[in-house]
């Protein structure tokens, strides 16, 4: 009678062992059926919009020494000016690896030397040899948005005028 007792009591408490793990299972089976409608919500979400870019978006093409269009004469000095702006309209560094060739479309009118990098993109010395008009472009290559495969565009070419400096003055003196 004694074995008896013993394998009763360890056939009870296999079987409510065995219940326990069943509670379990169910709990376990019940939270996957439930977790299945998120899953699909997730697969389902909504793209996201990528976060602004930083960096040069948009290249800004200006000239130093006048108001261009207005104000270039033969007797000028100025640089022609490729800058980057970010994608608010602030100024900001250019892109690494990238660089830009000035042009005039009438080299009888203006010439452009190189261009050199500065803080916030390129310049180019202008040289503004007779009145009349000419085109000022810039070529870009190796400029990048942030995401290193959105190419700047370059900037439209600027019609400029270059008219004749003041009159020089003669004085006459008696000595």
């Amino acid at each position: 009678m004694f074995q008896d007792d013993r394998f009763d009591r360890l056939v009870e408490q296999y079987i409510a062992a065995a219940e326990q793990i069943g509670r379990h299972l169910e709990q376990i089976e019940n939270i996957l059926r439930d977790a299945r409608p998120i899953h699909v919500v997730i697969d389902n979400w909504p793209t996201q919009t990528p976060p602004p870019t930083t960096g040069a978006v948009k290249a800004v093409l200006t000239f130093t020494g006048a108001d261009m269009p207005a104000g270039i004469t033969v007797d000028s000095n100025s640089n022609a000016i490729l800058n980057y702006t970010d994608d608010k309209g602030d100024p900001t560094a250019a892109p690494a690896g990238a660089t830009a060739v000035f042009a005039s479309d009438n080299a009888a009118v203006a010439t452009l030397g190189a261009s050199v990098s500065t803080a916030t993109g390129f310049s180019a010395p202008a040289a503004f040899v007779a009145e009349g008009t000419f085109n000022l472009s810039v070529a870009q290559t190796g400029a990048f948005e942030a995401d290193g495969t959105t190419a700047i565009a370059d900037p439209a070419p600027e019609l400029v005028t270059v008219t004749a400096g003041p009159a020089n003055t003669a004085a006459l003196s008696i000595a």
